[in-house]
């Protein structure tokens, strides 16, 4: 559970540390998935009216590799801070100002999954390999061209300036 109870803090720091199911998120990863759980652990500073929570996320994915197609699992550790500021009135516009969270100082609970939402989704690569050298498939055959050569023939480059080449 990501919420934590604002009033039982104790001024100053305070541990925190919860494995959150990863299909409880609804975090939806274009090629591939989160595996197990999200584990957050850090720590919550209190000094009213302020909040300030620091930590870690540990996290995995399963993949699909953009070019070869096979499938691979991937660890993330990502820093996680947050700050938050208690206020009387939270007027619209307010909510995220200088990552600063604005929250009503009549709130019993601070939710912060948000954050480790939003976290997790710039932890991503946009497109996820399996290395960073991998050759993909063989575009006339198919063939995983990470397991050696197909033997297809190398393709004719069609280029707009291939015409001049011929002059």
């Amino acid at each position: 559970m990501t919420r934590i109870a604002i009033r039982s803090l104790c001024e100053g720091e305070n541990p925190y540390a919860v494995c959150h199911p990863a299909e409880g998120l609804g975090l939806k990863i274009e090629g591939g998935a989160l595996a197990g759980k999200v584990d957050v652990q850090g720590a919550i500073a209190k000094s009213l009216p302020f909040l300030a929570f620091k930590g870690m996320l540990s996290f995995r994915v399963d993949f699909e590799c953009a070019r070869c197609l096979k499938p691979f699992l991937r660890e993330f550790r990502v820093p996680l801070r947050c700050s938050y500021e208690q206020v009387n009135e939270v007027r619209p516009g307010w909510e995220v100002a200088l990552d600063v969270r604005y929250i009503p100082s009549s709130a019993q609970d601070l939710d912060i999954l948000p954050e480790v939402r939003e976290a997790i989704a710039f932890a991503l690569p946009l497109v996820p390999l399996c290395r960073m050298d991998c050759p993909g498939l063989c575009p006339r055959c198919g063939g995983d061209l990470s397991s050696g050569a197909c033997g297809c023939k190398p393709m004719e480059q069609d280029t707009p300036w291939e015409a001049l080449r011929k002059l």
